[in-house]
C-alpha cells in the first residue's frame, strides 16, 4: 500500500531499492536485532537489497498489506520498519511487526511510529483489530506495545525463524478500533 505518515520527528515512507544502504547499517546485519526476528542477519548489502525487492517493494502495489520505512524528519535514511505481517482484508484484523536500528532505542521513535500506523489502519482501512507480539525475552517491544493502547491477552506460540520449525513462546497484545476510539475521543 503506497503511503507517507508524518509524526513529530518521523516520516514514514514506502520502501526503495535506494534504502538497501542505511538499513544494513541501522539493523539488518546487527545479531543482536534479528535474534527476535523470524529473518536472519543479511550477510551483506546485497542480500538486503534482494530482501527489499522479494518482500518489500511489492507490498507497496498490494491494497491489503503496508510496510514503511522509519526515517527521521529531514534525513533519508532507514533507522527502522513498521508494517503489518498479513494481508488484512481478512475479517478486519491485521498483525503489527516492527524493527528499529539498537542506536535508535529507549527514544521513543517505535512508539511514535506505531501509534502513527495504528491511526492510519484504523482510520484508512477496513481493520477493526489490531495484533502484536513479542519474544518473551524482547521486554522492550512489549511496552511499546503497551504505551500504544494494546492489552496483553496472553503467550501466543510461533516459529522463531521463517525456515525452521523452532517454536518460541511470544507474548500476544490486542487493540480493538473501538478501544482505540474511546482512547482517541
Amino acid at each position: 500500500m503506497k503511503a507517507v505518515l508524518e509524526t513529530k520527528r518521523l516520516v514514514l515512507r514506502n520502501f526503495r531499492l535506494s534504502d538497501a544502504e542505511s538499513m544494513f547499517e541501522s539493523y539488518c546485519h546487527n545479531e543482536n536485532i534479528t535474534r527476535y526476528l523470524t529473518w536472519y542477519p543479511h550477510v551483506d548489502v546485497q542480500a538486503t537489497r534482494d530482501f527489499i525487492t522479494q518482500f518489500q517493494l511489492p507490498g507497496i502495489e498490494k491494497d491489503n498489506a503496508l510496510d514503511l520505512a522509519i526515517t527521521l524528519k529531514g534525513e533519508d535514511q532507514v533507522i527502522g520498519s513498521i508494517g503489518t505481517v498479513n494481508d488484512f482484508y481478512q475479517d478486519g484484523y491485521g498483525e503489527i511487526g516492527y524493527v528499529i536500528g539498537e542506536k535508535y532505542w529507549n527514544q521513543g521513535y517505535m512508539s511514535e511510529a506505531f501509534e502513527a500506523v495504528i491511526e492510519f489502519l484504523f482510520t484508512q482501512t477496513p481493520i477493526t483489530k489490531l495484533r502484536s507480539i513479542h519474544h518473551l525475552e524482547n521486554i522492550a517491544s512489549g511496552r511499546v506495545m503497551q504505551k500504544c493502547g494494546l492489552k496483553y491477552t496472553g503467550e501466543v506460540i510461533v516459529k522463531k525463524k521463517i525456515d525452521k520449525d523452532d517454536l518460541v513462546k511470544c507474548a500476544c497484545y490486542v487493540l480493538e478500533k473501538e478501544d482505540w476510539l474511546k482512547q482517541n475521543a
